[in-house]
């Protein structure tokens, strides 16, 4: 085997990993905005008219709604069978929603996505979706960003090698 041709091998497998992790980054930004228009649509769904309920019952009675009062509308309102949990104080298990105590006069809403729990915290009004899974899709494009970058000067690198390599053991002929 030619001593050339391990660095060549090399820099074109770089070149694949490099063309791999572009076109994962790319597909990542790319998906972001549906996933965005998507999430937001779920949450309007999901959370919207709850927010409302509970929101109405403090206007009006200057309290949030009771565990009776809440089930009693989610039957009346055709959604008996959803997964939504108000919370109106205590500690909140940090699998369902990551945002620790609730305040007083204060509530979280929780909903089971089938796989997940997403929260509404109104007291940060913020959602849990926006704190982990976005995170984890902007680390995943930053460590794919990385190897890509790692790739080319692996690859630039091999290359530099492999003229060099190249020349010292087959000088031009004159």
């Amino acid at each position: 085997m030619r001593s050339g041709h391990g660095w060549a091998i090399l820099s074109r497998l770089s070149d694949f990993l490099g063309m791999l992790c572009f076109m994962a980054s790319v597909s990542i930004i790319l998906m972001t905005p549906g996933m965005l228009e998507s999430q937001s649509r779920l949450r309007q769904d999901a959370f919207g008219p709850v927010i409302a309920y509970v929101e109405d019952v403090h206007d009006r009675f200057h309290r949030l709604p009771s565990d009776v009062e809440f089930d009693t509308w989610k039957a009346t309102g055709g959604r008996e069978n959803q997964a939504l949990f108000l919370y109106t104080g205590g500690v909140l298990d940090p699998d369902e929603c990551p945002f620790g105590v609730v305040p007083d006069d204060s509530y979280a809403i929780v909903a089971w996505r089938g796989e997940y729990y997403d929260c509404y915290a109104d007291w940060i009004a913020r959602y849990s979706f926006d704190d982990t899974r976005y995170k984890a899709l902007i680390a995943l494009q930053t460590c794919l960003l990385a190897a890509l970058l790692s790739s080319i000067l692996a690859s630039y690198a091999a290359r530099q090698v492999y003229r060099t390599t190249t020349s010292v053991l087959c000088p031009p002929r004159h």
